[in-house]
Parts: structure tokens; C-alpha cells; sequence
């Protein structure tokens, strides 16, 4: 008996509560090998790694658009073919996947864009050889 107070535990009163047992299988250890920690939460020894960096599209891709944005300017045909066979050859290029996919978007604009001006461009120069055709035959008077 504690002369000093009331009884603790373990000494006399109340028997202890009973254990809760050994847990499940599966809980209450090292996660099994082959998970690695969410995305952002820091890595340990297991895991997949970070993400590749982005990729970039390539200068073939990007040459075709500005040639192509060139020709909307006015340089007509003396750009807008050049961007429409570069923008086309680097398409292919990416679907034999010799160039990188991110330039697809860009060399799918630059070809549009390069054969409607080259389109808007040769029904501009017939219209003109028309009208000067019409002006050296006498029609204006």
C-alpha cells in the first residue's frame, strides 16, 4: 500500500484495460516497395522521379509560322509557299516522330495560313492582270 496518496496504477483498484492485439496484416509498416511518395510531397528512395521538362517545339515549326505570318503581311506568295512546304514537311516529321510533338500546333497554323494567303494572293494577281488586260484593250474610256 502507497502510504503517500491514493492508489496508482498498477497498484491495487482497478484492474488495467485489456490490450487492443496485434494489428491486420498489411497495417503498421513500411509501405510495400514500388510506392513512392504523391506528386509535390518530396521523394524518398522509391518512386518514379520528377517529370521530364517540357518540350519545345522545333525551329522547323517555327520558321514555317513566321513565314506564313510574313505572307499575311504582304509578301504574298514569296513566303506563303516556302511556309506552307516547311510546315508540311515538319508535319510529317512529327508523325514519323523524328521531331518533337509540341510543334504541331504551330506547323498546322503555318500551313492553313501559308495556302490561304498563297489562295488570297493568286486571286489578288488575277484580278489585277484582269483589270490591266481590260485597261490595254480600250475598256476604260
Amino acid at each position: 500500500m502507497n502510504p503517500y496518496g491514493p492508489p496508482g496504477y498498477g497498484q491495487g483498484g482497478a484492474p488495467p484495460p485489456p490490450g487492443y492485439g496485434a494489428p491486420p496484416p498489411g497495417f503498421g509498416g513500411p509501405p510495400p516497395p514500388g510506392f513512392g511518395a504523391p506528386g509535390g510531397w518530396g521523394g524518398g528512395p522509391y518512386g518514379y522521379g520528377p517529370p521530364p521538362p517540357p518540350q519545345s517545339p522545333s525551329s522547323q515549326a517555327i520558321t514555317a509560322l513566321v513565314l506564313a505570318i510574313v505572307s499575311w503581311i504582304g509578301c504574298g506568295c514569296l513566303t506563303g509557299l516556302p511556309a506552307v512546304f516547311i510546315a508540311r514537311s515538319e508535319l510529317a516529321s512529327i508523325d514519323r516522330g523524328e521531331s518533337s510533338p509540341a510543334g504541331r500546333g504551330l506547323a498546322q497554323a503555318a500551313f492553313w495560313i501559308g495556302i490561304v494567303n498563297t489562295v488570297l494572293y493568286a486571286i489578288v494577281v488575277v484580278i489585277y492582270m484582269f483589270v490591266f488586260m481590260l485597261g490595254a484593250a480600250g475598256g476604260f474610256r
